[in-house]
């Protein structure tokens, strides 16, 4: 991977996302059969509206959507040690602390905590 090219999230991610209603402006896709998804450019000869594929935004933008669609404010990414390269994550409504070895090893993982968040208040 590029150092300056963002994260897409990963199949699971990407399946909760649609399950939530993630809708926004995406051109990689990843398409069937889903037991080996092959990423790639697909919108433009599927339709996800009508066929069984699923949207790979990056997690910057996964994020954004919690933050814009969903009202999920109180987040945040935090150097802990710059000397070791540690980063955590934190999220007012749940006592997190977890420790990852990189920037986007914690995102990922905030995205899963924000993802679990969404599914559970819309259970209620």
């Amino acid at each position: 991977m590029n150092k300056n090219q963002l994260q897409l999230v990963n199949f699971e991610q990407a399946k909760r996302l649609k399950d939530l209603g993630f809708d926004w402006e995406k051109d990689l896709l990843f398409r069937p059969p889903f037991d080996n998804p092959k990423l790639g450019n697909w919108s433009r000869f599927l339709d996800p509206e009508k066929e069984d594929c699923v949207f790979a935004p990056t997690v910057a933008l996964a994020l954004m959507w919690c933050r814009d669609e969903k009202g999920i404010n109180e987040v945040g990414i935090i150097p802990h040690n710059s000397e070791l390269g540690m980063h955590y994550y934190y999220i007012i409504q749940i006592d997190n602390s977890e420790f990852y070895s990189t920037y986007p090893a914690a995102e990922f993982a905030l995205l899963d905590e924000l993802l679990t968040l969404i599914e559970k208040q819309n259970e209620k």
